[in-house]
């Protein structure tokens, strides 16, 4: 009690001494103390909070915690469903009092304000009742009765438990059948009960329609606080009809890159009308534009890799040299001149001498390129990614030729005319081509000539990443001597070599001749791809069988814009014959 004076001094009170308050803010209004507690786990659920402290979890014991374990309660808003999902409380330690306050209780009685009349029950004797009373009514009551109340401290709390977490969605398992085995037979404390417990385990079983929840629904612990703001760069406007519009003024620039089909009839002959005038470009893009235009006027066919290349040493970004590309050239979607940035107004299936711009694809996979101790090989170039090469008054990066020394593992694309290789000189300058271009297919040279390059070249590459001597000439000229032409089946019978000969690398690469010539990389080579001659349908033989060793294609579409040699690879893009993935 408080030790009254005549002083201004506020009263002093006593803690009792070794009081153990634990308070749970329960999230209901308790109106029956039976459930409330029942909600709360029971005796056994309380009793463990009670014993325990917070933070006991962390407490070390041999150099290892959660020895002890932590206070936790779970509340429950279906106190008598046992299966009900309940609400984690959170503990935390706290410095607040409980006091116990008294104060006359109401009597129920009225009387009319300002009269003697007598007090008069207003209500029934019901109303002198009551289970609980509301925080306004007891600061009513204390001042109503300045006098007449008293303090008494019962104790500090350093314990408080509340329920702050984000509840879990609850589900009513009585529906479910395994729930209500579980509630009416394991759930009992009692054997017969549990002896009755039987779940069907027969495999395929057509009468189990539903299937216990999982234990959590929500993974937060805490409300996403949604704090919606206006985004910075939505401007409003208003249309030629007076209507109000939103428009994103921070969106980019939507890239407008022509590819077209390999067999169109016509090609662009300039830059989409739709695209922003050159000339209300920044002008760092401008001269990226023209300088893009010139490269093409010199090389009207050129990679992403050499225009990359070719742009970096005057210091264009990649982002940059994305942006000049519609304004520079087109491309195809497919087809042998794939994946290169042609100038407009240029066709290449109209003369023979761009058959030299032709594409070789290789899937290239970067982790061959690595040693045992996880470094590159030295046969391997490594170039700084585009994006971050400075200007230099240096030679040009020439990543982008194949010298059948060394390879760059940074692209998987290379034209004709950047390969460098003496072994491969006589293929690419042969003279025997194709009178028409098969744009779906081999281009401007015949089945056999380009499917020796390639199984050539593939055999190169796959040594070079793996850190190996290439074979030698001698053994490559096994494969040079494979007819350049194949229209019938009775000419691959002469590719057939013998292991003990040439050797068992030879022998593999004869079979992936053989099945690349199969496969064929258009629809103008038949089912099989065994070349017509121009002149005329060549006599139809059986079908050939595949015997493997090469790389089926896979048919793909994708812009200039879009093609990306040096991050990573799409799998969708061998546009002449063999995918030639490098294994």
């Amino acid at each position: 009690m408080a030790t009254q004076d005549s002083s201004a001094v506020a009263p002093i009170y006593h803690l009792p001494p070794d009081t153990n308050i634990v308070s749970i803010e329960h999230p209901c209004i308790v109106n029956n103390f039976d459930n409330g507690f029942r909600s709360l786990g029971g005796e056994a659920q309380i009793k463990h909070v009670i014993e325990h402290r917070v933070g006991d979890s962390a407490i070390k014991v041999d150099n290892k915690t959660h020895v002890y374990p932590e206070p936790v309660i779970g509340v429950s808003l279906r106190p008598h469903d046992p299966l009900a999902k309940k609400l984690v409380s959170g503990g935390v330690q706290t410095r607040n009092l409980l006091l116990r306050v008294a104060v006359p209780r109401r009597t129920g009685r009225k009387r009319k304000r300002g009269s003697n009349d007598p007090f008069v029950f207003s209500a029934g004797p019901d109303s002198l009742v009551s289970d609980s009373i509301t925080a306004p009514e007891l600061l009513a009551r204390l001042r109503d009765n300045e006098k007449a109340y008293s303090v008494e401290p019962i104790g500090e709390i350093n314990e408080t438990h509340r329920f702050r977490g984000l509840p879990d969605f609850q589900v009513r398992g009585s529906e479910l059948p395994i729930m209500r085995e579980i509630r009416d037979h394991a759930m009992q404390p009692s054997y017969d009960n549990i002896s009755k417990f039987h779940v069907s385990l027969n495999p395929g079983a057509s009468h189990i329609t539903a299937f216990p929840p999982p234990p959590a629904f929500v993974t937060l612990d805490q409300p996403y606080r949604y704090e919606y703001q206006q985004a910075s760069g939505l401007v409003f406007q208003t249309d030629a009809n007076g209507n109000p519009i939103s428009k994103n003024i921070s969106a980019p620039t939507r890239r407008v890159v022509q590819a077209v089909l390999p067999d169109a009839p016509e090609i662009p002959h300039a830059p989409p009308p739709d695209l922003p005038a050159q000339d209300s470009l920044v002008s760092h893009l401008q001269t990226a534009i023209t300088r893009l235009k010139d490269i093409l006027a010199q090389r009207p066919l050129a990679t992403r890799r050499y225009l990359i290349n070719a742009l970096a040493i005057h210091g264009y970004s990649e982002t940059l040299f994305k942006e000049a590309t519609q304004y520079a050239g087109y491309s195809f979607r497919a087809g042998p001149f794939r994946d290169c940035l042609i100038q407009y107004g240029v066709d290449p299936r109209k003369d023979p001498k761009y058959r030299f711009y032709q594409t070789l694809m290789f899937q290239v996979d970067t982790e061959w390129s690595k040693g045992p101790g996880g470094q590159a090989h030295r046969s391997l170039r490594r170039a700084p990614p585009p994006s971050t090469i400075k200007a230099s008054n240096g030679p040009m990066d020439n990543s982008h030729m194949f010298d059948g020394k060394t390879v760059s593992s940074t692209g998987k694309t290379w034209q004709i005319c950047d390969i460098t290789d003496p072994g491969l000189a006589s293929l690419i300058n042969s003279e025997r081509i194709r009178i028409e271009c098969d744009a779906a297919g081999w281009g401007w040279y015949h089945n056999g000539t380009m499917a020796k390059l390639r199984v050539i070249m593939k055999d190169k590459i796959r040594r070079l990443l793996n850190g190996n001597e290439t074979l030698t000439e001698k053994e490559y000229d096994y494969i040079k001597k494979f007819p350049d032409v194949v229209r019938k089946r009775s000419e691959l019978e002469e590719t057939l070599l013998d292991e003990k000969v040439v050797g068992r690398s030879v022998v593999q690469m004869g079979l992936e001749f053989r099945a690349m010539v199969n496969r064929g990389a258009g629809p103008s080579y038949g089912k099989y791809g065994l070349e017509q001659d121009q002149e005329g349908p060549v006599e139809k033989e059986e079908d050939v069988d595949d015997e493997g060793g090469g790389d089926e294609d896979e048919e793909g579409g994708g812009d200039f814009e879009a093609m990306n040699e040096d991050e990573e690879d799409d799998g969708e893009g061998a546009e002449m014959g063999d995918a030639s993935s490098v294994k």
